[in-house]
C-alpha cells in the first residue's frame, strides 16, 4: 500500500436492533369479506376504522368516530406524481368535494417490513387528525378562539395539526392500501437544494420554524418522527412546509419514555440513535440540525457520497466536521450549535427552540416563502413528487 494511502477504518459490529437482512413479505391479513387487518387497523373498500387500543378493530362504535369513509369510486385519477420501491403516487380529484389529493398506492406484495411502517403511517396520521378535530372543536367552543397559526396562507383545514401534512382518509382495494394525503404540488426542500443549493437565512428561518411547530405537534401526540431529511419536508405555493412520510415514527408511553429501535436514513440520524443508544424527541431536533446546515452550505456536512456507514457513524459521533458553519449568520450558527450537541441532555427539543432568539427576532415578512417557493419551481407545480422517500 503506498505510504500516503489512508488506513481504512475497522469495521466495527452493528448497532442494537439493527437488522442487516432482508425480509420477504409474511402472510397477507386480509379477511374472506375483503378487509385488511393488523392490530388496531381494518381497512376495506369503504373506508378506514382505527380502534382506541391494539384490540380488533371490529369493536369500536358508531359513536368513536374514528371510521373515516372515502372509497376508489369518489377518485378521479389525472396523472402520476410518482413512484417509489414499494408503490406509486397519483394525482386524483375526490369527487364529492372537488379537492385535489396525492394518492399513495401500495401492494402489499412488500417486505414485512415496509407494510408495518404503512400501517404505522396510518395510525399516525389518524392521531394526528383526531387531535386536530378535537382542537378544532375547543376553538370553536371558545366564542374569542383562533385557529392556531400554519403557513404563510394556509386554510383553516391545513391548520388542524401544524406542519404535518393532512390525512383525507384510506382504503384496500385491488390488493393494494390506498392513502389519501394533501397535495404538495412543489416537491420537497430536497427538490429545493437540487435546483438552487443554498438557501437564504431569511428563507430557512421560515421553514425551520413550520418544521419545529409540526415537531411539537407530533411532541404533544408522545410521537417521534424518525426519519427528518430534507426529502420528507413538502412545500406548496402558498408557502406552507409540511412534514411527510410518517411511517418510521415511533410512539412514546408518556413525554419521559425513550425508544431504541433502529430505523429511518441513517445520514440525518443523531449520535444516540446511529450508536443504538435510547432516543427520545429531541433526536428529530438533531436531523432537523443537519438538514438545516445542509440548506444554509448547499452541502451535506459529513464527507462523500461513497462513505461507509462506519464512516458515517464516526463522524457524526466523533467527528469535528460542523464547527462553525456560518460565520455571517452568527443568530443561526447558535441556533445549529444548541440542534446539533452530541450529548442528547444537552439539547432542547422542537418547544424549547420555537423560543430560540434566531425563530423568534427578524421574522420573514409575510410572503418570503411564498415567493421563494415561486422563484424555485417556476409558475408551473412541479412534476413529481416523492412520498415513499
Amino acid at each position: 500500500m503506498p505510504a500516503d494511502t489512508p488506513p481504512r477504518r475497522a469495521r466495527k459490529p452493528p448497532p442494537p436492533g439493527l437488522d442487516l437482512t432482508n425480509q420477504s413479505p409474511g402472510p397477507l391479513p386480509v379477511s374472506d369479506t375483503g378487509s385488511l387487518r393488523d392490530g388496531n387497523v381494518s381497512l376495506n373498500m369503504q373506508g378506514l376504522r382505527i380502534s382506541s387500543d391494539d384490540s380488533s378493530a371490529s369493536g369500536v362504535g358508531q359513536d368513536d368516530k374514528q371510521y373515516i369513509v372515502m372509497q376508489r369510486e369518489d377518485m378521479d385519477v389525472l396523472r402520476p406524481l410518482g413512484e417509489g420501491t414499494s408503490g406509486v403516487v397519483q394525482l386524483v380529484r375526490h369527487k364529492p368535494t372537488d379537492q385535489l389529493m396525492a394518492l399513495k398506492i401500495i401492494p402489499l406484495g412488500i417486505a414485512e417490513r415496509e407494510r408495518k411502517q404503512i400501517l404505522q403511517e396510518l395510525r399516525v396520521l389518524h392521531r394526528a387528525l383526531v387531535h386536530g378535530e378535537r382542537a378544532d372543536a375547543s376553538v370553536d367552543s371558545d366564542a374569542g378562539g383562533v385557529a392556531s397559526c400554519g403557513g404563510e396562507g394556509g386554510t383553516r383545514e391545513q391548520q388542524r395539526v401544524p406542519s404535518i401534512i393532512s390525512f383525507f382518509g384510506a382504503f384496500y382495494a385491488d390488493g393494494a392500501i390506498h392513502i389519501a394525503l394533501e397535495y404538495m404540488e412543489c416537491g420537497s426542500l430536497h427538490d429545493a437544494l437540487r435546483r438552487r443549493g443554498a438557501i437564504d437565512e431569511r428563507v430557512l428561518k421560515g421553514i425551520a420554524t413550520q418544521v419545529l411547530r409540526g415537531l411539537h405537534a407530533l411532541q404533544q401526540l408522545k410521537i417521534v418522527h424518525r426519519d427528518v431529511k430534507p426529502a420528507n419536508v413538502l412545500l406548496n405555493s402558498v408557502g406552507d412546509v409540511k412534514l411527510a412520510d410518517l411511517g418510521m415514527c415511533g410512539e412514546l408511553a408518556n413525554s419521559f419514555s425513550r425508544l431504541r429501535s433502529w430505523v429511518g436514513t441513517a445520514a440525518y440520524m443523531s449520535p444516540e440513535r446511529i450508536s443504538g443508544a435510547d432516543y427520545s424527541f429531541n433526536s428529530d431536533v438533531w436531523s432537523l440540525g443537519i438538514s438545516l446546515w445542509e440548506c444554509a452550505t448547499g452541502r451535506y456536512p459529513f464527507g462523500s457520497a461513497d462513505l461507509t456507514f462506519w464512516e458515517l457513524l464516526h463522524d457524526i459521533v466523533e467527528g469535528d466536521a460542523l464547527g462553525d458553519p456560518l460565520p455571517n449568520t452568527p443568530s443561526l450558527s447558535v441556533f445549529l450549535v444548541q440542534a446539533l450537541r452530541r450529548d442528547p441532555s444537552e439539547r432542547p427539543d422542537a418547544s424549547a427552540l420555537l423560543h430560540h432568539e434566531w425563530v423568534r427576532d427578524r421574522t420573514p415578512p409575510p410572503g418570503t416563502l411564498q415567493a421563494w417557493v415561486k422563484e424555485v419551481v417556476g409558475a408551473a407545480p412541479s412534476a413529481g413528487i416523492d412520498l415513499f422517500e
